[in-house]
């Protein structure tokens, strides 16, 4: 029985002794390379963003309207049209088939765009041309789901990608509450500055995006634990 004491005495000497002693080199060096990492880990979190988004698909619109003519039978397409601006009432061409011409005429002045060449064979709802209006302004069109619309707000910002890779800018001007049809509800977005007609096309659909946030790493680490 006194020798299993002295042998307890022995190893709480030997255990005061070995927290008493200073770290070794190695566990000093190995404590301050944790701190190190640490602190380059926040430094890397403060600077890395964190953007939340909604992929959306937005079909651009324009006020006035763009005219769209599709052709109204079967026939050839007969035009001497080479401006790429155009006012009202101007002839532009003839669907011609076996025993009629149809004169094509503009209803609106504006940017023409034909999508057919002369004597091209066309058949009756065809798109030939249109015409986007002088003083025109775009707009964007776009569904979300029943579980996104809960997430999204007026002043949202969205960006969009256009045909040629140039990121066009808005924000959400309007969200419809009203469902468009049994799973999805249309925003009506508003672009930053109006793009070009090189950069866009009417009622074509583009890849966007709405931007829910757009903060650092860090900040969303703080915020996800109460922090502000």
């Amino acid at each position: 029985m006194e020798k299993d004491n002295k042998s307890i005495e022995l190893r709480s000497e030997k255990i005061r002794n070995i927290i008493g002693q200073v770290p070794s080199v190695l566990v000093r060096n190995g404590t301050l390379s944790i701190c190190m990492v640490l602190i380059i880990l926040l430094i890397i979190s403060l600077f890395l963003p964190y953007r939340e988004i909604i992929s959306i698909k937005i079909r651009v619109k324009t006020v006035p309207d763009t005219f769209f003519f599709n052709a109204t039978k079967n026939g050839f397409f007969v035009s001497d049209t080479i401006l790429s601006k155009i006012t009202s009432n101007t002839t532009i061409g003839y669907i011609i088939d076996y025993d009629t011409i149809q004169t094509i005429h503009s209803p609106i002045s504006g940017d023409i765009l034909m999508n057919v060449n002369s004597k091209e064979y066309v058949e009756k709802g065809k798109n030939i041309f249109w015409i986007v209006p002088h003083n025109y302004t775009y707009f964007g069109l776009a569904e979300i789901t029943i579980e996104d619309i809960k997430k999204v707000k007026k002043g949202d910002k969205v960006s969009m990608k256009s045909y040629n890779n140039k990121i066009i800018e808005g924000a959400i001007e309007n969200v419809y509450f009203i469902p468009k049809t049994q799973n999805f509800y249309e925003i009506k977005i508003r672009f930053n500055e109006n793009p070009l007609k090189e950069n866009l096309l009417p009622e074509v659909v583009y890849e966007g995006q709405i931007i829910l946030s757009d903060i650092s790493l860090l900040k969303k680490i703080m915020l996800s634990i109460g922090i502000k």
